[in-house]
C-alpha cells in the first residue's frame, strides 16, 4: 500500500464535512500543504483552489461528485448512459456560469467493488466539448480565491474513542518486542486493522463507527493478554536452596522470549541474581525455575511479573501473586528419616545374613558328629525290616 508512486504526499483528504477551523493548524503542523474539502465545508467559491488560514484548500464539488459516483457504480448500459448524460449536463451548466473555472469531483473511498465504470467516465469527460480533464498539479498551480471554513463535525461517539484507539499503537509495538525478529508478524496485521478502523468509510457511515472502534480496543486488550502467567497453587519449599516454578502461556502464532521475575514480600525468602529468561513456543506453555533461598520457616507472598527479553523495561501481561510455604527444616528431618530407614534396611539385611550362615554352620556340625551306622530319620525313608522267623513247632527238637 505504501510502495506506490505517488504524485503528491502533502495533500490531506478528510471525510467530507468534518473539518473545522481549529483543524487547519494541526493539519499544517503535520506537514500538509493543502487540504481537500467538500464544497459544503467552505464558503461559496467559483474556483477549485482557495486560500484558507495558513493552508491551501482544494474544493471538491459535492453535486458533481455525487453524479460521478452514481455513474461509475451504475448497473447496466442504460443506467450508465443516463449517469454520463447527467454529468455532461452538469459540466455544461458550470461552463456557462463560470467559463474556464476549475472543478474537482471525487469518487467514493469505500469498497471499490462497485466502481466498474471509471474508464467510461474519464473517456466521456475527454469527449466533452465544455470540459477538459487536467491533473491535480495544474489545479495546485492555478489561481486561488479567498474562502473560509464552514465548521463541520465528526460523529461524537466515534470521535471520543479516536484518541484511545491511536493510543494502542505504542503499547502494541512494545509488546511485539517479545517476538524478536518476528515482531512484524504481530504489528503488521494490527496496522492494517487500524487503517481499516480509521477509514473515512466508517466516518461517513451514519452508524457503526463507534462500535468498530470499541471492537478494535477490545482486540487490542486481547492481544496484550495472549502472553501471561498461568496462576497455580501454592508452593511448598522444604529445602534451604530451591527453585520457584513459574508457568507462562503463549497464545500467539510466533515464539516469544520473556524474562521471569519473582519478588518476595518478606525477607524470609531470598531470590537473587538476574531474571530467568524463558522461551515459549507458539500456542504452548513453558515453565521457568527461578533460583531461591529459604531463610526461615513461614509463609511468604511473592509477586511474579514478566518483561520483554528484548526490552526489559516493557512489562508483559498482568502480574500474579504466589503463596510460598517455607519449611527448610524439613530437609534435615527428611534426611534423618531416610538415613534411619536405610540403616534399618541394610542392618536388617546384614543380621538376617549372619543368622542364616550360623544356622547353616550348626547344621553342618551336627551331621559331622553322627556315627557311621546311626540312623538319621531325616536322611530318607527307613529300610524294610528282616522277614519274621518261622513259627515254632512244638514237635520239633533242637
Amino acid at each position: 500500500m505504501l510502495a506506490g508512486d505517488y504524485v503528491t504526499t502533502d495533500v490531506a483528504w478528510p471525510a467530507p464535512g468534518t473539518v473545522s477551523t481549529a483543524d487547519l493548524g494541526p493539519l499544517r503542523d503535520a506537514g500538509f500543504h493543502s487540504v481537500l474539502l467538500s464544497s459544503r465545508n467552505v464558503s461559496a467559491t467559483t474556483t477549485a483552489r482557495v486560500r484558507l488560514d495558513g493552508i491551501d484548500g482544494l474544493i471538491s464539488d459535492d453535486g458533481l461528485s455525487e453524479i460521478a459516483r452514481q455513474a461509475v457504480e451504475s448497473l447496466g448500459d442504460a443506467a450508465l448512459q443516463q449517469g454520463l448524460q447527467r454529468l455532461d449536463t452538469a459540466l455544461d451548466g458550470m461552463a456557462a456560469v463560470a467559463p474556464g473555472r476549475s472543478v474537482i469531483a471525487t469518487l467514493d473511498r469505500g469498497w471499490s467493488v462497485g466502481a466498474t465504470h471509471v474508464h467510461e467516465l474519464l473517456q466521456n469527460i475527454d469527449q466533452e466539448s465544455s470540459a477538459q480533464s487536467v491533473g491535480l498539479a495544474a489545479v495546485l498551480a492555478g489561481p486561488a480565491a479567498d474562502a473560509k471554513v464552514v465548521d463541520g463535525s465528526v460523529p461524537a461517539a466515534g470521535a471520543a474513542l479516536v484518541g484511545e484507539v491511536v493510543g494502542t499503537v505504542a503499547p502494541e509495538a512494545a509488546f511485539a518486542t517479545i517476538a524478536g525478529d518476528q515482531a512484524t508478524k504481530i504489528t503488521a496485521p494490527r496496522r492494517l486493522q487500524l487503517l481499516s478502523t480509521m477509514s473515512v468509510a466508517w466516518v461517513e457511515s451514519a452508524t457503526g463507527w463507534a462500535e468498530r472502534l470499541q471492537s478494535y480496543l477490545a482486540s487490542s486488550s486481547a492481544l496484550l493478554a495472549k502472553v501471561k502467567i498461568v496462576h497455580g497453587s501454592s508452593v511448598l519449599v522444604t529445602a534451604a536452596n530451591t527453585t520457584i516454578p513459574v508457568t507462562v502461556s503463549n497464545a500467539l502464532s510466533v515464539p516469544v522470549t520473556v524474562l521471569v521475575n519473582v519478588a518476595p514480600r518478606r525477607a524470609t525468602l531470598h531470590v537473587g541474581g538476574a531474571d530467568v529468561q524463558l522461551k515459549i513456543e507458539p500456542d504452548a506453555t513453558a515453565r521457568a525455575l527461578v533460583p531461591a533461598q529459604a531463610i526461615s520457616p513461614g509463609t511468604v507472598l511473592a509477586t511474579i511479573s514478566l518483561h520483554s527479553a528484548a526490552d526489559p523495561s516493557v512489562a508483559i501481561g498482568a502480574r500474579d501473586t504466589m503463596t510460598v510455604n517455607l519449611r527448610p527444616s524439613w530437609e534435615g528431618i527428611g534426611t534423618g528419616v531416610i538415613v534411619v530407614l536405610l540403616a534399618l534396611v541394610f542392618g536388617g539385611g546384614i543380621v538376617r545374613q549372619v543368622l542364616r550362615r550360623r544356622r547353616n554352620r550348626a547344621a553342618s556340625v551336627d551331621n559331622d558328629d553322627k556315627a557311621p551306622g546311626d540312623d538319621d530319620p531325616g536322611d530318607g525313608p527307613a529300610t524294610d525290616a528282616a522277614p519274621d522267623a518261622a513259627p515254632h513247632d512244638p514237635g520239633s527238637r533242637t
